[in-house]
């Protein structure tokens, strides 16, 4: 047995000994300066085939680990400067002394290099498409070809995908929650914006594991480094009532370290909560867990026009946002947040549920108030070398609120809800790179504690939910001539405990294993995995033994087109709320009254994404599509009795079914400084409906079409113009159609003036049909001038010109129909005074 051990010992020591490390540096001729992110390959003997392949660090570092004896030959490129090879030394590290060369790359570098780039990395050059005029680097965004934010959330994406991670100089100071950056960092600060395709954030897995994901890379100027960037804001103004908004913002952007610091407070209608929201979901290092059953949400709405035109509110914001690079390798992020918003709102509806037997009219009038405080820390630490990779991020959140709604119409009552989450959560995930494999382990752990109360009338009810969730997994991944071979095995546990009219407790213990194959050649990718688990209940009893199959390819037909499709067979359980045994009042006029029985699901799901681009000619264009298919054993009962709607369960089984396709196509012409895109999106869903003590089919057809222009045809002017025209339609039962319904928001911004005095015009038009025979057109207008004299800005603005007082609008959902109005915010003057550094 020793021997053995021995043996194995001398093996292992000679394998370590035999590896090589091939390191370097990539600097300019000239100015000696490291040159970040050129390319370095690695060919062997006389071959030319690419052995290995990565980016240099932003000091300019490589580095290969080689196992072979043989004769290495690395290969140094960089846009803009001569191509140089030479033979490797290891143990020794090389310098690699570019000289510049001016050379044009095709499909990249195009008219003077406002867009250049590559492989996978396509870079803005900002300066060449603003106009100076922008306040902050949101609006510059928004002039890049093939880039779209979305007005209102923010949200950035690159050729009709979401970016999956948003950095500055290399570093995410912001966790995910970018508006931070995008709303408060300056235009006139970046130089240039970077795309980078099929990102891969783990340094160890960039040769060995494809990634499909887009990151998007702000570079600094270089006398913006390490400096502090301040803004300080002070509004006040009348409406109806006093109005004030102010901030102090302070920001540093460094290499090294990073740093936001934001206060702003603010009574003119603005949601600054948008500030905190997570626009990308930091799950492509961790597990991705199940969300918290929720029993009762405070009550939301939606509607076309933009939260400040709407809303009442009185909201302070806090926020602390510190990043810290020990070097290249190591870094860790700290995060405060405090939020306390505080909203009024105005408005009504008028429902109508098409039933088989009877046609429900619901009309009401509310009053709705809610307070909200919300608190959340998070500390992240980091470790991402050529080897390895280890990342830990633990996060407690708090969230405070309190809603009160006055109602009036069928019923007269006052609802008051009170809605807490505690939530502590911790996620791990570390790994390890060798030559041809890679192994590691993730953990999840989440303790939620969960108080609801809700008050109306003669209820007093009150839930107490706890939740401990726990997921823990290890993998070991092998890869050998293009074939890719994985085995993922996990344990995954849940607490669950409810105290409403009795003590009601669900654990739920789960064992799965995941196999995958991956066949990789060239530009084609097939991959091919399984969920093999097995799950038990103790409450109800509940025993289960599943596998759910999924296949994804991947196909760059060319540097131009690339495809990427999905299929899924998923077999699973609804979460606790579909099978709690007790009722309860889910709002005033909502009893809950489930069955106990556990639904078994089975989802089949089908997507794809196709993009064409051309980045010589600023032309973007991306198609995508899915259709979902449920297949439930049971089906949701609405009777409505008495101004109460009880829902139930019945043992019906049924499928649901659902389309989507999306296209979206982007084009610029720099020449005339005119960016277009035209974005159309078809939405299809059927499926059954049992109400009234019967059942009917419904059909749902949703047609999108959103056109945007922006225009700077001479220097001091500007025109933005965006439109949203959509278009409703339900078919119920057998031959019982609903009038289609088209919604018509259309928006222009004009600019007019210099850096030193710009006036801007703001109108907005909408049309809606409420019903077949009724229709309504609004019209709004706002105005605001602006004094720029160094790093002051004096403005003016006026909001809703025309006074308006209401807005209405029709939309269909399955088989009801709501015409909802609601209070604008009347005409209001609004003086700012703002100082940057």
């Amino acid at each position: 047995m020793k021997s053995l051990i021995f043996f194995f010992f001398l093996l292992f020591t000679c394998q370590m000994q035999a590896q090589s490390l091939i390191k370097g540096k990539v600097i300019d001729n000239e100015t000696h300066q490291p040159l970040e992110r050129a390319a370095v390959t690695l060919t062997r003997d006389s071959s030319s085939t690419v052995y290995k392949y990565t980016l240099t660090d932003p000091k300019g570092c490589f580095s290969f680990s080689v196992s072979e004896d043989a004769a290495w030959t690395v290969h140094v490129t960089y846009l803009g400067y001569q191509k140089e090879s030479r033979p490797a030394q290891k143990g020794k590290e090389m310098t690699f002394q570019l000289k510049p060369e001016a050379i044009s790359l095709k499909e990249v570098e195009i008219k003077g290099g406002r867009i250049y780039g590559r492989q996978d990395t396509v870079k803005y050059d900002l300066s060449r498409f603003t106009s100076g005029k922008e306040q902050n680097i949101k609006e510059a965004l928004k002039k890049l070809p093939g880039i779209d934010v979305n007005e209102q959330s923010g949200e950035i994406r690159y050729n009709g995908k979401a970016i999956s991670q948003f950095t500055v100089e290399g570093m995410d100071v912001s966790g995910g929650r970018y508006n931070q950056i995008t709303e408060n960092l300056k235009a006139d600060a970046v130089e240039k914006a970077e795309v980078i395709e099929h990102f891969q954030p783990i340094r160890s897995l960039r040769n060995k594991m494809p990634s499909d994901k887009v990151a998007l890379n702000l570079k600094l100027k270089p006398e913006i480094h390490s400096r502090w960037l301040l803004t300080l804001q002070a509004a006040g103004g009348y409406g109806d009532q006093m109005l004030y908004n102010g901030k102090l913002n302070a920001l540093q952007l460094a290499r090294e370290r990073q740093g936001i610091y934001l206060y702003k407070a603010d009574h003119t209608g603005k949601d600054l909560s948008t500030e905190l929201q997570q626009l990308i979901t930091d799950n492509q290092n961790f597990l991705t867990p199940a969300d918290v059953p929720t029993f009762i949400d405070q009550p939301t709405f939606s509607f076309p026009l933009e939260k400040q035109r709407l809303m009442d509110n009185t909201t302070h914001l806090a926020s602390v946002n510190r990043l810290y690079r020990k070097n290249e390798e190591q870094q860790s992020r700290f995060t405060f947040h405090y939020l306390y918003d505080e909203q009024h709102r105005n408005q009504g509806t008028q429902e109508i549920y098409y039933y088989p037997t009877d046609t429900i009219h619901i009309a009401q009038a509310q009053n709705y108030s809610l307070y909200t405080h919300q608190a959340q820390a998070t500390y992240n630490y980091e470790r991402n070398d050529i080897r390895s990779f280890f990342r830990n991020l633990l996060e407690a959140h708090g969230v405070w609120s309190h809603s009160q709604e006055d109602l009036h119409g069928n019923r007269e009552l006052t609802q008051r809800l009170q809605t807490n989450r505690l939530q502590l959560t911790n996620q791990m995930n570390l790994l390890t790179t060798h030559e041809h494999a890679t192994s590691g382990f993730r953990s999840f752990f989440r303790y939620t504690y969960q108080p609801t109360t809700l008050q109306f009338a003669q209820v007093n009810q009150s839930f107490g939910l706890q939740q401990a969730y726990m997921d823990n997994q290890g993998y070991y991944q092998w890869k050998k001539n293009g074939m890719t071979i994985g085995i993922t095995g996990g344990v995954q546990g849940e607490w669950l405990s409810l105290h409403q009219t009795a003590n009601f407790s669900s654990p739920q213990f789960k064992l799965y294993a995941i196999p995958m194959w991956m066949w990789e050649q060239n530009t084609f990718r097939l991959t091919v995995s399984a969920d093999a688990a097995f799950l038990r209940k103790t409450n109800p009893q509940y025993t289960d033994l599943r596998v759910s199959p999924t296949i994804s390819l991947y196909w760059q037909f060319n540097p131009r087109w690339e495809l990427t499709a999905r299929a899924q067979f998923q077999q699973k359980n609804e979460e606790v709320t579909a099978y709690y045994p007790y009722s309860y009042w889910k709002n005033y006029r909502t009893m809950v009254s489930f069955s106990p029985r556990v639904p078994e699901l089975e989802d089949q799901l089908y997507s794809f994404y196709l993009t064409y681009k051309r980045t010589v000619h600023e032309f973007f264009w991306s198609l995508s599509g899915s259709y979902w298919n449920r297949k439930n054993p049971q089906l949701v009962h609405s009777e409505y009795q008495d101004s109460i709607f009880t829902l139930t369960t019945w043992e019906l089984p049924n499928h649901n079914r659902s389309y989507s396709l999306t296209s979206l196509l982007s084009k610029g012409f720099y020449d005339w400084h005119l960016k277009t895109s035209l974005e159309a999106q078809l939405l299809y869903s059927e499926g059954k409906q049992a109400g009234q003590g019967s059942v009917q089919n419904y059909r749902y057809t949703q047609l999108t079409l959103t056109p945007k222009i922006d225009w700077s045809p001479l220097s001091w002017f500007n025109a933005t113009y965006l439109a949203t025209l959509t278009c409703n339609r339900s078919h119920l039962g057998e031959g019982n159609s609903l009038p289609a319904l088209w919604n018509i928001r259309q928006k222009i911004n004009l600019e007019i003036g210099n850096r030193t005095f710009l006036v801007r015009l703001i109108g907005e038009h909408y049309y809606n049909q409420l019903d077949e025979n009724n229709h309504q057109h609004v019209w709004l207008a706002d105005a605001e001038a602006s004094y720029i004299k160094d790093k002051w800005r004096f403005s003016l603005s006026l909001c809703n010109l025309f006074n308006q007082k209401e807005y209405r609008y029709t939309t269909y959902s399955t088989i009801q129909q709501y015409t909802s109005w609601i209070k604008m915010r009347p005409r209001e003057i609004l003086v700012s005074i703002q100082y940057q550094l």
